[in-house]
């Protein structure tokens, strides 16, 4: 029998049912055919489409723009603008506190993002003898753009000193939209890029034949693609979709039907190949703000940005009235070939919002699920039953920012689910999860199962852990406890995407790297997102993967029982002969290799800051670097200490470590303790070094 989670090779952008995958091949063929040369009808006669789009490199709700691209009867193009509400946000100490001015950029020919230029871009004047590559088409003083403005790109009039050039035909364009803010006399700007648009011919038609052809045109392709759809049954077909409600909605981002093929990175590359993603990601921003920076295009986000998003198949039985309430958001759900089908359960129903994943080279290793709703508690344990688990794993809490994420699924001793009794036997913390051990009968059964419960308690929604080590002795007591011939290992957090996808890839991604000794977190995407709509929810977790991997297969794992200690210790002290060094010396230096991605220090660069360093070469990195919110440097920016925030054991940013500050750095380190209410000071120089080093203090 054929596994039901094979799936072809191509990945469709509609999850169609009920059909031939051939027949929806050549009904997509015809298609885009017929787009094609309706598009190419439009461009020969001139007429405008409206696009509506968003720039999201601009902070801000209010940020729509509207225009035409296909606009070319009189060599023009519109745009509507529509001022950007002042903001502050708390992350960039200055960005849109007041809008100054709003700049119109054109350049000729199909380009990409003009933020890496953005701060440096001189406003450049249209010359016709020498049309420059870039130039300033409008610049409007923020009080003349007070509401919704209709722009017109190449209409032949200056403003101010700035010429609005007629645009050429047969030229392809791309707009950029520039916008500068001052706050206590720091210049500040942001840029972001319109779609590119064509100017085709310059030969009018009259205005009736035009709209005649359009309209024509547009009921010739609306009649065509009913009739396809009428002729092969497309109308009844199910799909995966349904209306959102706030509150039971999770974002998906844009649908991208094709992923891309990604090459294996050796594992001895792959310290060398996140160094340079990272440099990509921050490069692109001028200041080293990382967290926009991971916004950009470029290095993982780039990646993350080209996996397939939102359904790619068929859901059919998901989409049926009378399964709807068994899911927890309406539009993470389950595709027909690969969901879990429940079989001789009592309430007749054959749902349950679950599908297998496959391990690394396991097939249905593991059942990917959401975390159980009141009405699918019994759903939930009779398909643990079916499906001869021996281990759950819990990445959610109940309730997290005063939201549910779960309904508590066990019982305080015992209790029967549906045809399902479970019982709790024990209940253990170990480090950062909880386990807790179950004993399942099934009513009218003598057999019973035991089951071990292993809830993680340190993994934020829509985030990551601060430390991979709990994560890591996680998954260690996950395989552990996996039976031998025992069914699927059930994973689940809310939604059974995020956590869940990020935790069963890097489990895939480490048994692949320590078996062939190469990993492809792209393709381990790619294929669970075949099984599951948008496994590894967000970039964040995506850019987590690479630095979990990056940690574990560099410098191993280093966590010990503490009975083991002395043993350790002893085995560590050996010398390799090969290479003459002690366990300690190869761990170190593994630790000093991974520090090369943590020393973007970009205030090192700031001149006034670098008489506050005691040592040239001991600098901050920017991630965890205290920022003092009482003092202010001569910029205005909130001041510079050089000091860092360490985590301990069970909580972030338990900690502070600092120089020992130098007489003008006084100030700023009773700042640091105001800002952050420290209550204790720990000195580790000896009496006698403070009053040589430091007697002001």
């Amino acid at each position: 029998m054929s596994d039901p989670c094979d799936l072809e090779k191509e990945i469709r952008p509609l999850p169609i049912s009920e059909i031939k995958h051939d027949r929806v091949e050549r009904v997509t063929t015809m298609l885009l055919v017929l787009l094609l040369l309706i598009c190419v009808l439009l461009q020969l006669l001139s007429i405008g489409l409206r696009l509506t789009m968003t720039n999201p490199e601009l902070l801000g709700e209010n940020r729509q723009i509207t225009m035409w691209p296909f606009c070319t009867i009189n060599r023009t193009g519109k745009c509507y603008l529509v001022p950007i509400a002042h903001s502050w946000d708390t992350r960039v100490w200055v960005l849109y506190l007041n809008i100054d001015s709003y700049e119109i950029i054109i350049s000729r020919g199909w380009n990409g993002s003009l933020s890496p230029f953005c701060s440096s871009y001189s406003s450049t004047r249209y010359n016709c003898s020498h049309t420059p590559s870039l130039y300033t088409a409008l610049l409007l003083p923020a009080e003349n753009v007070t509401g919704s403005r209709s722009l017109t790109l190449g209409d032949g009039l200056h403003y101010g000193s700035f010429y609005n050039a007629p645009l050429s035909p047969h030229q392809n364009y791309t707009v950029y939209l520039r916008v500068t803010s001052t706050w206590k006399q720091v210049n500040k700007s942001s840029c972001t890029r319109f779609d590119p648009f064509l100017i085709a011919g310059n030969q009018p038609l009259p205005p009736t034949l035009i709209g005649g052809l359009a309209g024509g045109g547009a009921l010739l392709l609306l009649l065509v693609v009913l009739l396809a759809f009428c002729k092969l049954g497309l109308v009844r077909s199910a799909m995966c979709q349904s209306s959102f409600g706030l509150s039971n909605w999770i974002p998906m981002g844009n649908r991208n039907a094709h992923g891309k093929k990604k090459r294996d990175i050796p594992v001895d590359d792959l310290l060398e190949v996140v160094k340079r993603f990272r440099n990509e990601e921050l490069l692109v921003n001028k200041e080293g703000d990382e967290e926009n920076s991971n916004m950009l295009p470029v290095g993982r986000p780039k990646e993350y940005k080209e996996l397939p998003s939102g359904p790619l198949y068929p859901c059919a039985a998901a989409s049926s009235e009378q399964n709807k309430t068994k899911d927890r958001y309406k539009n993470v759900i389950p595709y027909d070939n690969c969901r879990v089908i429940l079989r001789s359960n009592p309430s007749g129903s054959d749902y349950i919002n679950a599908s297998y994943i496959d391990g690394y080279k396991e097939p249905k290793f593991f059942i990917a699920t959401q975390g159980p709703l009141p009405e699918t508690l019994a759903d939930f344990w009779h398909m643990v039953w079916q499906e001869k688990s021996s281990v759950i794993v819990m990445l959610t809490a109940l309730e997290e920012q005063n939201k549910v994420k779960c309904e508590r699924y066990w019982p305080e001793e015992i209790q029967t689910y549906g045809d399902i009794r479970v019982s709790v036997e024990s209940t253990s913390q170990t480090g950062a999860f909880i386990s807790r051990s179950f004993t399942l009968q099934k009513v009218g059964d003598s057999a019973q199962r035991t089951v071990e419960h292993l809830h993680y308690l340190q993994w934020p929604d829509h985030g990551v852990p601060s430390k991979p080590s709990g994560l890591l002795q996680l998954m260690d007591q996950m395989n552990k406890c996996k039976l031998p011939g025992s069914g699927p290992v059930i994973v689940h957090c809310s939604a059974g995407i995020g956590r869940t996808g990020t935790l069963l890839a890097l489990d895939i991604l480490l048994k692949r790297a320590r078996a062939e000794g190469k990993v492809n977190v792209y393709d381990c995407a790619l294929q669970m997102r075949r099984r599951r709509p948008n496994m590894i929810q967000n970039q964040g977790q995506y850019m987590f993967l690479y630095d979990v991997l990056l940690e574990t297969l560099v410098c191993s794992s280093t966590s010990l029982p503490v009975e083991g200690v002395l043993t350790h210790m002893r085995h560590m002290q050996t010398l390799d002969p090969g290479t003459n060094t002690s366990g300690f010396t190869r761990e170190f230096q593994a630790v000093e290799k991974l520090t090369e991605l943590y020393r973007i220090c970009s205030y090192r660069e700031a001149h006034e800051n670098h008489c506050k360093n005691l040592h040239p070469d001991i600098i901050p990195g920017d991630h965890c670097r205290p920022i003092l919110m009482s003092v202010m440097d001569q910029h205005g920016a909130p001041g510079y200490i050089n000091a860092v925030f360490i985590n301990s054991n069970s909580q972030e940013d338990q900690f502070i470590v600092t120089q020992l500050p130098k007489l003008e750095t006084l100030p700023d380190l009773w700042s640091l303790v105001w800002d952050y209410r420290c209550t204790s000071i720990i000195v580790m120089h000896p009496a006698q070094d403070i009053r040589r080093l430091c007697p002001h203090f």
